[in-house]
């Protein structure tokens, strides 16, 4: 057990790059939550890091991981066609419709020039 809060900036293996968080450990913590989040919406960092705080007073060491970071790295390192798209409002949930339907058809496009479906 540690005598005091713990933060540190962590890089950690994940395949062929690395995900860059921030690992904050309360002195009392009893388990560990990870927080994947986007720079691209600071409503949403706000959100995420009042919620990590929460946890870390309840006991929770948290880990809070910015994924579009770790997604431009790993497209860097592709050596194919690619293509990154950032659609705004996008979540993994798609609570709005027409969002979900943005990223449908791009993806639809992407396999089509790429695998000659059109």
């Amino acid at each position: 057990m540690l005598d005091s809060n713990y933060e540190h900036l962590e890089r950690i293996p994940a395949g062929a790059l690395y995900l860059e968080g921030t690992l904050s450990i309360p002195a009392d913590a009893r388990g560990i939550a990870l927080f994947p989040y986007n720079i691209e919406s600071e409503q949403r960092i706000s959100y995420t890091t009042g919620l990590a705080e929460l946890m870390r007073r309840s006991g929770l060491a948290t880990l809070l991981v910015d994924l579009l970071a770790s997604e431009e790295k790993a497209l860097e390192q592709l050596h194919s066609d690619k293509s990154l798209e950032i659609i705004g409002g996008a979540t993994n949930i798609f609570e709005d419709p027409k969002t979900q339907e943005d990223v449908a058809r791009i993806a639809a496009q992407w396999f089509e020039r790429h695998l000659g479906l059109g």
